[in-house]
């Protein structure tokens, strides 16, 4: 079952406009098909900016990200 990006993705820091949020969403659905999320709960971002950039940017990875540090997810 595909989660519902709207109301279990939250932004922890940083700015949450739209811009931010779709950086946000993209880095949870880069989670849930990569396995690393099964879509359950609420994933929470950090920073979506901060993040999405360390999971997309010029020398950035999925591998980068740690829970934790970069992302929670929460029951």
């Amino acid at each position: 079952m595909n989660p519902n990006y709207h109301d279990q993705v939250k932004i922890k820091a940083g700015p949450t406009h739209n811009g931010a949020w779709a950086r946000a969403v993209d880095v949870a659905v880069n989670l849930f098909k990569s396995g690393r999320w099964d879509g359950q709960g609420t994933l929470v971002v950090r920073d979506a900016y901060e993040v999405h950039y360390k999971m997309a940017g010029v020398a950035g990875s999925l591998d980068a990200l740690v829970e934790g540090e970069d992302y929670s997810i929460e029951a």
